[in-house]
């Protein structure tokens, strides 16, 4: 009970951790280097649906196997739109999409008084 109450106060006062969706590494030779990423690009949107955290962006890729994506992002102060063709590679037996990026910069998403409760109880 006492984790509970801690982390449903901890996720009040600073919010709830999650993955932003900002690219830490392009991988040498994948469609994320060959379409332009760079590190520190921010993805803002995945073929029109926007991403609020890193998971958002494989959702939205994984069902793509060598398909056409345009990403819309964030470097410095400007918005490009970059377009991408995805990799496809095997996973668990089906064919995924793939760009060749990794994420890991964290970040507190507000949350309200609701959602920390349930974000508490998640984590305990």
């Amino acid at each position: 009970m006492l984790a509970f109450v801690l982390f449903t106060l901890l996720f009040a006062a600073v919010g709830k951790p999650v993955v932003a969706p900002v690219v830490t590494q392009v991988m040498a030779g994948s469609p994320a280097e060959k379409a332009g990423i760079a590190p520190g690009d921010e993805i803002l949107a995945v073929a029109g649906q926007p991403v609020h955290d890193f998971t958002d962006i494989q959702r939205a890729v994984l069902p793509h196997p060598d398909a056409p994506l345009d990403l819309e992002l964030r470097r410095h102060d400007a918005t490009l739109t970059l377009h991408v063709v995805t990799a496809g590679r095997e996973m668990g037996g089906k064919r995924v999409g793939s760009l060749g990026i990794a994420g890991g910069v964290m970040r507190y998403q507000p949350v309200g008084p609701a959602a920390a409760v349930v974000a508490g109880a998640e984590e305990t």
